[in-house]
């Protein structure tokens, strides 16, 4: 578990804002779940070659592999807070923006890193993962 400690103003974007544990439940179904079309589901259908429904349970189950070394940044948009993570799965990389939203977890983006993006625990995600063929 990672100590965030700063002492930043209350638009701090060197912590989560929101409760991971959470999120990562809130994740498990669709009926908790709010996954965007252009930003998400579309990218993730195309990169893996999947269905769009398929592409949302790909969504919904990296969320639930989230951890907190995972964290890159908290972006204030449009009066609310989410939160960034970024991680390899299936050798590929990914970049997931997310929050709380009044029915659950809402992912506005899960898609390769438009550039190479740093993680709290100093690991840096490509759009592939280093070594993989």
């Amino acid at each position: 578990m990672f100590k965030y400690g700063c002492t930043c103003a209350r638009r701090c974007p060197h912590h989560p804002r929101w409760d991971l544990g959470r999120l990562k439940r809130l994740a498990r179904s669709a009926d908790t779940s709010e996954i965007g079309l252009t930003r998400a589901k579309s990218p993730t259908a195309k990169r893996r070659n999947l269905s769009i429904p398929q592409a949302e349970v790909y969504v919904r189950q990296t969320v639930r592999e989230i951890v907190d070394a995972d964290f890159v940044e908290s972006i204030w948009m449009t009066d609310v807070w989410f939160d960034v993570y970024a991680l390899y799965r299936d050798g590929l990389g990914w970049y997931v923006k997310l929050n709380e939203g009044d029915d659950g977890v809402v992912v506005i983006s899960h898609h390769e890193p438009e550039r190479p993006i740093t993680t709290i625990a100093s690991v840096t995600i490509f759009d592939i993962e280093p070594g993989e063929p």
